[in-house]
C-alpha cells in the first residue's frame, strides 16, 4: 500500500517548482538577449546534462548506473515523447527570446487547456470537474493577468 505525501512534502515540492521554473526562464533570457545567444537546442541539452549529473550525483548513483535493463523496446517507447518534449522546450526557448518574461509566463499557463481541448478533440477524453475547473480558473487568471 503506498503511504500518502504529507502536506509539507507537496508544499515544499511546488515552492521548489515555482523557484526552479521562475529561475530558469529568467535565466534562459538572460541569456537569450543579453549575450544574443541565439542556440536554444544547445541549452537545453547542457540544461537536461547538468540536471542529469546533479541528479545522479544528489542520489549517490554516479559510478553504481546499471543499465542493463535498458533495451530497444524501452527506447523506442520514450524516444518520441522525449523528441515531442525536446522540441516543445526549444520552441519555447524560441518564444521567450521575442518577449518579457511575464508575457511568456502568461501564455505558458495556457498549454494545459491546449491539452484539455486537443484530448477531447482527438482521444473524446474528458477531463474530471476538479482538473477542468483547476485548469479553466488558471485560464482565467491568465487571461486576467
Amino acid at each position: 500500500m503506498t503511504q500518502k505525501p504529507s502536506v509539507l512534502l507537496m508544499l515544499s515540492s511546488a515552492v521548489l517548482y515555482g523557484v526552479c521554473s521562475c529561475s530558469m526562464n529568467f535565466l534562459n533570457k538572460f541569456l537569450l538577449s543579453s549575450w544574443a545567444f541565439n542556440h536554444p537546442a544547445s541549452m537545453v541539452l547542457g540544461q537536461i546534462l547538468v540536471i542529469m549529473v546533479l541528479a545522479l550525483k544528489l542520489l549517490k548513483l554516479i559510478g553504481k548506473i546499471n543499465l542493463v535493463n535498458y533495451d530497444i523496446v524501452t527506447a523506442t517507447s520514450c524516444g518520441l515523447l522525449s523528441v515531442l518534449f525536446s522540441a516543445n522546450t526549444i520552441m519555447a526557448l524560441f518564444a521567450l527570446r521575442g518577449m518579457n518574461v511575464p508575457m511568456y509566463n502568461a501564455i505558458r499557463r495556457c498549454i494545459p487547456f491546449a491539452s484539455m481541448v486537443l484530448g477531447y478533440m482527438v482521444f473524446v477524453k474528458k477531463p474530471s470537474p476538479l482538473v477542468f475547473i483547476s485548469i479553466m480558473i488558471v485560464t482565467a487568471g491568465t487571461g486576467l493577468a
